[in-house]
């Protein structure tokens, strides 16, 4: 029964996608063709879909072998929330070759989407995604629905896909920061959520991340508000890289703290643990494995730290929190959060970015 199952579940993963293979050239508009089109655009930007999609029929009647004018048809449909029409127009763009086939499968996966058909938009972006490996949406589309799915590890992966070619966009950060909270990897969720805040400090999950940032850190508060801490035991998992020394540390920083009678204060926790966190992976030596988290994050945060900014790192990515403390901290040192992302830039336009073996 369970290799049943199994078989099912491959043959859903990776059956044949419904996107149809693009076999002939698209015809690029004449000039009227053109105009129609563009009316068609500042229609469908105004949000009137009704009169975008008539113009945009009106170009496809001249030209019925343009894949612009049926993109524009699907989009209009799209924005009707007419899914299952907008389907059948995408599929017939894509049959022609264009610089719009990324948009058409983004657009083909979406629709099956709404209409609550997320294994047929799940084939629709990981077709897109092996046809144009470098289009960083298409894998996030992917990763997105990897994750609605509960197939984590296939998740994880594509966001890494997605990191590698835009390791600067705060989202997957997220993403697979919270992936590695929910799957017991403490650090590397710390390393990557961290990074998604230190990337857009006011991005729209701030706080839910905070919130887990919080809990791997065992720093709760009480139904008075009253802050305490926990000991969290050591992640163990080893998979996304050693780091148990850091894990360690953690685990007994609080111990540390409660027997020097520190009082327990969300900001000073929070700044201990990333001094600490901090100075543990300015000292780990250069993975000798490529695998992700090592070879990705690791010499980032070490590059924060050999330029001394590991402070400016700590109150730039907590100044969303309720504490005033960070912001204060930041205002009394204008202007190193400037060099903070200059050194978070410089470092992933290197193009050292990890791999797995």
């Amino acid at each position: 029964m369970k290799l049943i199952f199994i078989m099912l579940s491959l043959i859903l993963l990776h059956g044949c996608s419904s996107v149809p293979e693009a076999r002939f050239d698209s015809v690029a508009p004449s000039q009227p063709e053109a105009q129609l089109l563009e009316q068609a655009r500042q229609l469908f930007s105004a949000g009137d879909y009704t009169q975008a999609r008539a113009r945009a029929e009106q170009a496809l009647a001249l030209n019925s072998a343009s894949a612009e004018a049926w993109f524009a048809v699907a989009a209009s449909w799209f924005g009707m929330e007419e899914y299952r029409n907008s389907i059948e127009a995408a599929r017939l763009a894509a049959r022609y070759r264009s610089d719009l086939l990324p948009d058409i499968y983004l657009l083909l996966g979406a629709a099956h989407e709404r209409l609550d058909e997320p294994w047929q938009a799940l084939r629709t972006w990981r077709y897109g995604s092996q046809r144009y490996p470098d289009n960083a949406l298409l894998h996030y589309r992917l990763a997105l629905m990897y994750i609605r799915l509960d197939k984590p590890e296939l998740a994880a992966d594509t966001l890494k896909t997605v990191l590698r070619l835009e390791p600067l966009n705060p989202d997957p950060h997220f993403q697979l920061g919270m992936l590695y909270a929910d799957h017991g990897y403490r650090t590397p969720a710390l390393l990557a959520l961290s990074m998604a805040l230190a990337l857009a400090p006011e991005i729209g999950p701030a706080s839910l991340i905070n919130t887990t940032i919080d809990a791997l850190l065992g720093i709760r508060r009480t139904a008075t508000s009253d802050v305490v801490h926990t000991t969290p035991a050591a992640a163990l998992r080893t998979d996304e890289g050693d780091f148990s020394v850091a894990e360690t540390a953690l685990s007994k920083l609080w111990t540390a703290r409660t027997d020097r009678g520190v009082d327990a204060d969300a900001p000073a926790m929070l700044r201990a643990a990333y001094e600490e966190l901090f100075r543990i992976l300015q000292a780990m030596p250069v993975s000798e494995r490529q695998v992700f988290v090592p070879a990705f994050y690791v010499p980032v945060y070490k590059a924060i730290a050999d330029k001394g900014l590991a402070d400016v790192f700590i109150n730039h990515i907590f100044q969303g929190r309720q504490e005033p403390q960070f912001r204060q901290w930041l205002k009394e040192h204008a202007g190193q959060e400037a060099q903070l992302q200059d050194v978070i830039r410089r470092h992933y336009a290197s193009g050292t970015l990890g791999v797995d073996p």
